[in-house]
């Protein structure tokens, strides 16, 4: 019988390396990054991938950290379609 004083399922997330981002987003396209020195420094990265359509899709995530650019361009890229079987 669930309770709704039940505990909250929890799930362990795994920090990844530079390295292992770096890994995945190339498996997704075609890096590109970018720091931006002036005002607020900060990294942009860029993953360009095709869609079964034939589009060329960009996608991008910024930050501070490039770890943290980096996987804000790979969720992205994931949500856009990047990785799916053609």
């Amino acid at each position: 019988m669930n309770s709704i004083f039940a505990s909250p399922v929890i799930e362990v997330i795994q920090a990844l390396s530079l390295d292992q981002l770096w890994h995945e987003a190339e498996s997704l396209g075609r890096i590109e990054v970018d720091h931006r020195i002036g005002g607020a420094a900060a990294y942009r990265v860029q993953i360009r991938f095709s869609r079964r359509s034939g589009t060329t899709v960009w996608a991008q995530g910024e930050d501070t950290n490039i770890a943290f650019a980096m996987a804000k361009a790979i969720n992205e890229a994931r949500e856009m379609g990047a990785g799916e079987s053609k």
